[in-house]
């Protein structure tokens, strides 16, 4: 059943186990290629598998339970446009990431002088 590829449905992943003795094991999507659901101990997730400037990439999407069939494969899909279109999705994601923390440290300055400027026109 590792390597099989087979149509994801709820059922089908919820049967999914991992064998005995290993660390991992993979079930492939028939319909998104890249898409696959990797059971490791005590937890299931999908992961998206392509080649990026002739290396695998893998990175994983999200945990099964969290993640509805469609919107992984509509997941898988967007990572596999931005290789094809030459970006690598662990960079972009990286990115993203650290805007939204720059973004978050930005308003917790702008708190940050609003309380001091209040403190200081309080005690005038």
């Amino acid at each position: 059943m590792a390597s099989s590829r087979q149509k994801f449905t709820f059922e089908r992943l919820r049967r999914f186990e991992l064998t005995e003795g290993k660390s991992q094991e993979f079930l492939w999507d028939s319909d998104v290629t890249m898409l696959a659901c990797r059971a490791t101990k005590g937890t299931k997730a999908f992961i998206f598998q392509s080649v990026f400037l002739g290396k695998t990439l893998r990175m994983t999407i999200g945990k099964i339970s969290d993640w509805k069939i469609d919107d992984a494969r509509t997941e898988a899909r967007r990572l596999q446009m931005l290789i094809d279109t030459g970006i690598d999705p662990r960079v972009a994601k990286a990115e993203k990431i650290a805007a939204v923390e720059s973004q978050q440290a930005e308003s917790r300055r702008g708190k940050v002088m609003f309380s001091t400027a209040w403190k200081n026109i309080s005690k005038n």
